[in-house]
């Protein structure tokens, strides 16, 4: 009886041991989904970045070159 119980407990040990690693599995894969979906996030993110900094960039040039010719304006009134 002995034998049967150790038997038992070993195959009950295995069974919890099959569980954690389907569980670990299964936490493993959904990290690795949510990583990709952060790259790509991350992406876009970085490609609007870009996109806003361009039209800055082109903003602030407009800028100066509107106030460069107002004051030519000015000194030439």
């Amino acid at each position: 009886m002995t034998a049967e119980k150790n038997f038992y407990c070993e195959e009950q040990k295995i069974k919890k041991l099959e569980f954690s690693i389907d569980e670990l599995a299964r936490i493993c894969e959904r990290l690795q989904q949510e990583n990709v979906q952060l790259r790509n996030e991350r992406a876009q993110l970085l490609a609007e970045q870009g996109q806003l900094a361009e039209k800055n960039y082109l903003a602030r040039d407009k800028m100066e070159k509107m106030i460069t010719r107002l004051r030519h304006m000015e000194s030439e009134l």
